[in-house]
């Protein structure tokens, strides 16, 4: 866990430890989530392939990676009884894109069918204002994300009778988000609650490097251990020349422009919290 994480975990910690007791009250929440992504954008090299008649057309496919089935809890300190602070965590299970590619050079034709697939876990502190009648309450939550992105690529390469499949793993670091919940609290009694929330989250995932982990042909596993890194990993950069280069040093990794992925989300969450 990184330095900066670990000292803010240790500070929430210590916080709502020393003020269960006092004159606010402590409480802890858990739930499930689904969420549709949003504000989507486009990333070279991740397109789809259209056919009319005999001509193949290609659009940049726009896209986030957010959304999908999730999972959140965490505390959250009301030290007045319309505010409070708080610390949760939040888990995006595995979330997948499709892209079809079709190429054709001299009657050869190619199929590209590329999967993107995403999970991510973030921690969140938030502050949290929110009103106090005695059945339905309202609320909103507001904070920032700390993430931890596992990001993987699957390629299935078809010509003619050839099947090649490459797996490619994401790695780099994971920046920080940003994410507003308005909701709705159920009071059962003094000490248990229901909550529906509306959250809409904005992240982005920019990765250094991506590293070939697996390939087969045919059926057959390669030894990609023995292969030149020029064919076995890529580094993202924010320049790329594009003077070529006929004998390339094979034990550099391939280079490409920075690519942003985008994981902004609307979410629709249920949960239940108990109050100390």
């Amino acid at each position: 866990m990184p330095k900066t994480l670990s000292s803010l975990f240790v500070l929430f910690s210590l916080f709502a430890i020393t003020n269960v007791y006092s004159q606010g009250r402590f409480s802890i929440y858990f739930g499930g989530s689904y969420g549709f992504g949003a504000f989507e954008n486009s990333v070279e090299t991740f397109v789809n392939t259209k056919q009319e008649e005999k001509a193949y057309f290609t659009e940049n496919k726009k896209f986030s990676l957010g959304g999908g089935t999730g999972m959140h809890g965490g505390v959250m300190y009301h030290f007045q009884e319309n505010f409070g602070i708080g610390l949760g965590f939040f888990n995006q299970f595995n979330n997948e894109m499709e892209f079809v590619e079709v190429n054709a050079v001299s009657g050869v034709v190619s199929t590209n069918t590329r999967t993107l697939s995403a999970k991510r876990f973030s921690i969140r502190p938030s502050l949290q204002v929110n009103t106090s009648f005695d059945k339905v309450n309202t609320y909103l939550q507001m904070g920032i994300s700390f993430n931890s992105t596992k990001q993987k690529l699957d390629e299935l390469v078809v010509i003619d009778t050839m099947r090649t499949i490459f797996n490619w793993e994401y790695e780099g670091h994971s920046g920080i988000g940003f994410f507003a919940t308005w909701g709705l609290t159920y009071n059962i009694n003094d000490n248990i609650l229901l909550n529906l929330g509306l959250s809409l989250e904005a992240y982005q995932y920019i990765p250094d490097h991506n590293y070939l982990v697996g390939l087969n042909n045919n059926g057959h596993d390669a030894n990609i251990g023995n292969m030149p890194k020029i064919y076995t990993s890529v580094d993202f950069v924010d320049w790329v020349s594009d003077q070529y280069n006929q004998f390339p040093d094979p034990e550099i990794p391939h280079q490409l422009p920075k690519q942003t992925f985008t994981y902004n989300s609307l979410n629709i969450s249920l949960g239940i919290a108990y109050r100390f």
